[in-house]
């Protein structure tokens, strides 16, 4: 079977009739599976989501909901990773009787309610956002509370003189501050010390 980096439907129904990096880094990566989700539309069920996306999801989404915990909280449940003897322990006592036959995720979701919609965040994941979110807050170019500085999505057409079609391209921008001409865009990397970046040059 095919393994697919996460992409929603939800995604490829709102990109139709554009070009996104994503469907360019899909195409190149693999022509037939580019043909299956983006053309025929097809849904599947074996998924593969890289840790390291579902941390820049969760880092962005702070600043997206006005660095307000309580909404993130409602989007992303942070596995603390308790054992079933810890979990039984907590509903004990809280004074929630806890049935003979139940599995930890049975007892996960007495002690934090439904979480089925929510993306899970292992312990370990959830301290490097706190982490990474800390480090963004310690070290601000701009107003990270999203007065001028917003997520952006940039429109264009491309078409070479004397060519009949067109090409509609769509991007996200993480944090776009048009009126500075400044963009930030954040990255994920365990290779710090490799990594190029840029703070000074303006678009």
């Amino acid at each position: 079977f095919l393994i697919f980096l996460f992409m929603s439907q939800d995604y490829v129904i709102r990109n139709r009739g554009y070009v996104t990096a994503s469907k360019l880094k899909e195409f190149q990566k693999s022509p037939e599976a580019y043909f299956l989700k983006y053309v025929l539309e097809q849904e599947f069920d074996e998924v593969e989501e890289k840790d390291a996306f579902i941390l820049g999801r969760a880092f962005d989404d702070f600043f997206t909901f006005k660095q307000d915990w309580k909404i993130w909280e409602q989007v992303y449940f942070c596995d603390q990773g308790y054992t079933v003897a810890e979990l039984t322990k907590i509903l004990y006592e809280k004074e929630i009787p806890v049935p003979n036959k139940v599995t930890k995720d049975d007892l996960i979701r007495m002690v934090y309610g439904d979480i089925s919609a929510k993306i899970r965040l292992t312990d370990g994941m959830s301290k490097k956002v706190k982490g990474m979110i800390r480090e963004a807050q310690r070290q601000t170019l701009w107003d990270l509370n999203g007065e001028y500085e917003v997520q952006k999505e940039i429109k264009a057409v491309y078409q070479r003189p004397g060519v009949n079609y067109k090409l509609n391209l769509k991007s996200t921008l993480d944090r776009a501050w048009l009126a500075n001409k400044l963009i930030r865009d954040y990255k994920t990397t365990n290779k710090l010390d490799s990594f190029a970046t840029d703070l000074h040059s303006k678009f």
